[in-house]
């Protein structure tokens, strides 16, 4: 491929919104609404407690979980998050939910494990980073949907 053909080659914008179609889980700092939400209710934007900033790759998938290196991760997401001083997710219950992303404050675990990844598919996640004015969104699938 020569330097020409990349220079002249088309390149689309991505859009500047994205819908989504379904449920968001709210990561808060309440254990209560955070089960509330894995019984079936869906929280009004902004949700009534603060989003939880700084989530730990632990939070997100505990090491021992990292046994697991089939679709058994999808069961996990989230299981070590902490909301109000309580570990309010249960094994299956984000993936019961069927949630379609999840939202939380800033910053979340920086892929640190392999299977951090896997244990994450259960979300579509759409992060919102204020200190630079930009929505990052990412798509994952989960992995227990391919069987």
């Amino acid at each position: 491929m020569t330097i020409q053909s990349l220079k002249t080659r088309p390149v689309e914008q991505r859009p500047d919104q994205v819908r989504l179609s379904g449920r968001a889980l709210f990561l808060v700092d309440d254990a209560e609404l955070v089960r509330r939400q894995l019984g079936g209710e869906d929280l009004p934007w902004p949700p009534a407690a603060p989003l939880r900033d700084n989530i730990s790759t632990d939070e997100i998938t505990p090491a021992y979980i990292c046994y697991y290196y089939d679709e058994r991760l999808g069961d996990f997401p989230y299981l070590g998050l902490k909301a109000g001083g309580e570990f309010p997710i249960t094994p299956g219950s984000v993936k019961a939910g069927g949630f379609v992303c999840s939202v939380a404050g800033k910053r979340r675990g920086k892929r640190a494990r392999d299977d951090l990844r896997l244990g994450d598919y259960a979300v579509v996640r759409r992060l919102r980073d204020s200190q630079l004015g930009i929505n990052r969104i990412r798509l994952v699938r989960h992995r227990s949907s391919f069987r």
